[in-house]
């Protein structure tokens, strides 16, 4: 299991090899350790294309290790609820 301190910074991509952008922060479940969600800064075309924070449930991710994260296509158009909202 990673911990926060490695999880953030790292590369995401998607399962076909796109580079999504990078992980910055993550929100835990309040009384537990349970990550409820990761939020990642998009990067290049990405960025240009939804200009917005992605939110990564932890049910997307096929793979996380200490050198990147790997999440389902379709996560490309998930946006972070704050953004939305705000």
């Amino acid at each position: 299991m990673l911990v926060k301190e490695k999880i953030i910074g790292l590369p995401v991509y998607t399962q076909s090899g796109k580079l999504l952008g990078k992980v910055i922060d993550l929100e835990s479940a309040p009384q537990s350790e349970l990550v409820i969600r990761y939020i990642v800064e998009p990067d290049g075309l990405i960025k240009n294309i939804i200009g917005v924070q992605l939110s990564i449930s932890p049910q997307q991710i096929i793979s996380l290790t200490e050198e990147k994260m790997i999440v389902e296509d379709n996560c490309q158009k998930i946006k972070s609820q704050a953004t939305l909202s705000a």
